[in-house]
This record gives C-alpha cells, structure tokens and sequence, in this order.
C-alpha cells in the first residue's frame, strides 16, 4: 500500500525513520566526545556551557542526559543550532537545584528572551526554542557568568 513521505510503504517509511535516528546518535556521539573536553571542574560540580550544531531539538536532549550519565554532578547549558533555529537546553543535577536554588525552568524563561523564544520545563532540566540564531552567545556568555 503506497502512502506516508513521498509515496513511500509504511515499512519504507519506518526502514527510513530507523536510518535516520541512527545517524543522528552517531552525531550526537560525535559531538558528546567533543563536548567532554570542555566540562570544567568547579568546586562541587561540573560545569559544560557550549554552543553546538545539532540535528534536532530531541538531539539537545539526548545530548545533556547522555552526559549527564557519564560525568558526576554535571551542570550542563547547550545553546545549540537545530536545523536554523536556536534553543537552549539545561540541566542540573537536584541536589544543586536545592541547595543554589538554581531552576533550569526559570532560566530558560529569563535566556529565551536572546533567541526570541521561550520554554520551560522542571528545575532540573528546561528546554527553550526560538527565532533569532543570533542570540545564541548572549546565551552562553550569561551562563557562564551565572554559574561562574
């Protein structure tokens, strides 16, 4: 039966699907490799505030709990280019969301104003999206001063 993405099976449509989000992962490998070599260690926590490339919304994601997993007490800001649109994505670990009063939620709202957008999202992990690529080191520059 044709149908779904330019006349393609349902089985087609899914063959591809599966292509695409694995080389999507190895991108977001790629990247997590590159980004390793950034985190800094502050006092009791560690710290990634970069701005990235990155093939979806969904990637950011994947992204900042993938290293999350791998590096202990990982603060983590990406300001990241998906596909020419900006967004933003940050997460902490709770203990920190507890005892700095740090809120992922709120500071997407307050840096989504950069990009022309917003967001929101829990304290430990927020998500913004927006317009404007252009504000994306404004994003980095005030996170690097808050959590300095």
């Amino acid at each position: 039966m044709q149908g779904g993405l330019g006349g393609l099976t349902a089985q087609e449509n899914q063959a591809m699907r599966g292509q695409m989000a694995k080389m999507e992962s190895q991108i977001v490998n790629t990247i997590k490799a590159d980004l390793k070599d950034k985190i800094e260690t502050k006092a009791n926590y560690s710290l990634l505030v970069a701005q990235v490339n990155l093939p979806s919304a969904e990637a950011a994601k994947n992204l900042c709990f993938q290293l999350k997993q791998e590096t202990s007490n990982l603060v983590c800001v990406l300001a990241f280019n998906a596909a020419d649109k900006p967004g933003i994505a940050i997460l902490i670990p709770e203990d920190l969301v507890k005892s700095h009063d740090w809120n992922a939620g709120k500071l997407v709202r307050d840096w989504g104003k950069y990009i022309q957008g917003g967001g929101g999202g829990q304290g430990f992990f927020a998500t913004a999206g927006g317009k404007d690529l252009s504000g994306l080191p404004k994003v980095i520059a005030e996170a690097k001063v808050f959590f300095a």
